[in-house]
């Protein structure tokens, strides 16, 4: 089971050789490990007062897609898909807890990140 950043960490690089793209295991609280070109790069959570977790795995994953239209890098994809997951977690409801761009913007000044 890879269920720490340090296990991914050491198995994705391999797979994501291996099969010649990027890999990405999303690990909750302890945030998300992203691999490709034989390197993998540890993404921490945001750590935020969550309420509910269900549906942060989606919300990580059309932010990542969302991120990759946009023109950003994997890596600066995956740290946008983190900012839409601790949205997410701070609501109840899979598809109310959404995350709008206007609201990861305001958690990320809440936090100081520009």
């Amino acid at each position: 089971a890879v269920d720490s950043p340090e296990k991914a960490m050491a198995l994705l690089p391999g797979l994501a050789g291996r099969y010649g793209n990027c890999w990405i295991c999303t690990l909750g609280e302890h945030g998300a490990v992203i691999a490709q070109k034989g390197q993998a790069v540890h993404i921490p959570a945001v750590q935020t007062d969550a309420v509910e977790t269900t549906g942060a795995g989606h919300s990580f994953v059309g932010g990542f897609a969302y991120g990759i239209l946009q023109g950003m890098t994997e890596e600066d994809a995956a740290r946008f898909a983190a900012w839409c997951s601790a949205v997410t977690i701070r609501s109840v409801g899979a598809q109310e807890s959404m995350p709008t761009l206007q609201e990861i913007n305001r958690l990320k000044n809440e936090y100081g990140v520009l």
